[in-house]
């Protein structure tokens, strides 16, 4: 296969009669117009699967868009194809030029499709399949108006309407999917099959293995050996003018005293600004320091400082050139300067997946029930999203979820888990997740280059209530030295009650006994500092127990359940949940749930709020109570 002659997305785009900057060698373009599968400047052409006197050629058509009863192309009524409903011995060739030796060609390339369907396919239909043998399943399809593989479709395209289709696979084996220049979904695919998702010199369009096609409309393709950046793809647009979207809503973080933290994140990285004020007139305006993040996308951070303690604020977020620049008007409240006085908090962990297929039920249910519940903080032991690397992942579980629905109303803080990192990160490394997160973490020094606002264990105080959050990607916080400096500080030894979050349990029942290591180093050093209280999940479902003063607390039930682990230990001091069946459930402590913390005079109060798989409320179903220690402070 000869060599296809190079061009760049400066010279298609300016075919296709739009405007771009990147410099991108394109593999093969096809656009149809004299009526043939010729490739543009002498380029290779497609060819028919089952050769040229083949069902395929015979179903092929090729005619102005106008022809078809179809909207013109960008205004101009150009020459299009007709491609048929494919058997899998039916479909197209493209020629790649691409290396079919897979052990020296990494993964990485970049295809666009202008694209229209008459009627939008509501089962899977294959756009491009990998296997030049036609013998797997499609790679990439479109279903329900949108684009994916695997049963993961994002995007939103409508019958007889063109759009620019564009969809890269990077060296991470991550599928980035994008509809007329705006990124829609971002998936992770399996490392394990990369045979699956590696393009060779030959791949094949619109056909599969069992049927799984459509029949459509294409004015153009283009392939590239190589990933345009997501600022590259939104160079390229579509057919009509789009002006970037604010992708996650502003929500609140590290809570202080004098300070809050204002996040939130859009497609590209034009200027953001927070106004805020004792009322919704505002009166100061704060400019965002803005980070590109590994979505490409760009995260804001606005960090209000200067407030008055315990005091409410309005504010609102504005964005240069936005589809709506300016959100709705949000309310804070800032930390008291108090020692004493009454409050709430959620607690809540592993709110990382779907229940029964749905991302909504009962998760989104429990936020919201959550938030009004006149808390004034979230705190959660982690894992907040089933891959904290996965951008589809933490989209759809976190920024969709607990940003959306809890943060956009109360700051909460979070002591990371397991999934938050799900691959060993490397030293200072900062995943999707924690890059969009600020933690009172950033402000350490003692591992400079290590711990951030995203990494990290930290402490914050309210209403003289002492809290510590560990991150379990750093467990060596406990006996490095920092914990040990946490517990001889004034916020500390003083504080009326003293409560540790931590992912992974140092007791349990169900699934594991607990961690050793935790038994070992942290449960001395809670018992001789007098905590009152220790937060965990990483199991899903609830467990209560007493040991030495200290009262822990699994907490797990905000998504799925662990329906079939077993029951690995009993612990004498277990005595709610694990190996005790509690009423309701439909073993042990399987409930989704949250618990609500209420601190009221000289006592914390726990009650864990219950709910059905589809998010319906059931009550209270433990309840419990832990007086402040006698040598508490108080002011």
């Amino acid at each position: 296969m000869g060599l296809f002659r190079l061009m760049t997305v400066c010279a298609f785009v300016a075919s296709a009669g739009l405007c771009a900057a990147a410099d991108t060698p394109m593999s093969g373009e096809w656009n149809f117009a004299d009526g043939s599968l010729k490739g543009v400047n002498d380029g290779a052409p497609l060819e028919y699967f089952d050769g040229a006197d083949g069902e395929t050629a015979r179903q092929t058509e090729f005619k102005k868009a106008s022809e078809f009863s179809l909207p013109l192309i960008g205004g101009k009524d150009a020459t299009v194809m007709h491609f048929p409903k494919c058997s899998p011995k039916m479909g197209f060739v493209m020629p790649t030029g691409f290396d079919d030796d897979a052990s020296t060609r990494p993964v990485g390339y970049t295809v666009l499709m202008d694209l229209c369907y008459k009627t939008i396919p509501t089962t899977y239909s294959a756009l491009m399949q990998n296997d030049p043998k036609n013998s797997n399943d499609a790679t990439v399809f479109s279903v329900n108006g949108g684009i994916g593989c695997r049963g993961v479709s994002d995007g939103q395209m409508v019958a007889k309407t063109w759009y620019r289709v564009v969809w890269t696979v990077d060296n991470r084996f991550v599928l980035r999917k994008y509809i007329d220049g705006r990124q829609v979904g971002t998936q992770p695919l399996s490392e394990k099959t990369p045979e699956l998702w590696r393009a060779g010199s030959r791949v094949l369009l619109f056909t599969d293995n069992d049927n799984q096609t459509a029949d459509g409309y294409v004015a153009r393709i283009v392939v590239r050996d190589g990933v345009l950046s997501h600022r590259e793809v939104m160079t390229l647009g579509g057919f009509e003018k789009v002006k970037p979207a604010l992708l996650t809503g502003p929500f609140l973080q590290n809570m202080q005293k004098d300070s809050m933290t204002i996040m939130w994140e859009t497609e590209t990285d034009q200027d953001g600004s927070v106004e805020y004020g004792l009322t919704a007139k505002y009166g100061t305006k704060v400019p965002s320091t803005k980070y590109l993040s590994k979505a490409s996308t760009t995260i804001h951070t606005a960090v209000l400082e200067g407030l008055k303690p315990g005091t409410k604020y309005h504010y609102c977020v504005h964005n240069d050139g936005l589809e709506n620049p300016t959100t709705p008007d949000a309310v804070f409240e800032t930390a008291p300067d108090s020692n004493t006085g009454d409050f709430r908090f959620g607690f809540w962990s592993d709110s990382q997946g779907e229940v029964d297929g749905s991302a909504e039920h009962p998760t989104v249910d429990m936020f919201k029930h959550m938030a009004k519940q006149d808390i004034a903080f979230g705190l959660t032991a982690g894992d907040l999203a089933e891959a904290g690397d996965s951008l589809s992942c933490v989209r759809r579980f976190y920024l969709d979820r607990t940003c959306k629905y809890l943060g956009t109303s109360k700051p909460f803080f979070t002591a990371w888990g397991n999934h938050d990192a799900y691959h060993t990160l490397a030293t200072g490394e900062i995943n999707y997740i924690r890059e969009n997160a600020s933690m009172p973490s950033k402000t350490r020094t003692d591992n400079p280059g290590k711990v951030g606002a995203g990494r990290g264990a930290f402490s914050f105080t309210y209403r003289g209530v002492y809290f510590v959050c560990f991150d379990d990607q750093h467990p060596d916080d406990i006996t490095n030295g920092w914990f040990d400096a946490e517990l001889k500080k004034p916020e500390c030894t003083e504080a009326r009650m003293r409560i540790a979050v931590i992912h992974q349990p140092p007791y349990c029942e169900m699934w594991t006994p607990g961690s050793e290591t935790y038994q070992k180093e942290l449960v001395p050093r809670l018992e001789k500092n007098r905590f009152s209280l220790c937060l965990s999940g990483h199991t899903h479902e609830y467990e209560r127990g007493e040991k030495n003063g200290v009262t822990y607390v699994i907490s797990g039930g905000m998504s799925w359940l662990d329906l079939t682990e077993p029951i690995v230990k009993d612990w004498p001091f277990i005595t709610v949940g694990g190996a005790h069946n509690m009423d309701g459930a439909s073993r042990a402590g399987l409930f989704h749930e949250y618990t609500l913390f209420s601190v009221t005079g000289n006592k914390l109060v726990g009650k864990m709020q219950a709910f059905k798989p589809d998010g319906t409320y059931i009550g209270v179903k433990d309840s419990f109570t832990i007086p402040m220690p006698e040598n508490g402070k108080q002011d």
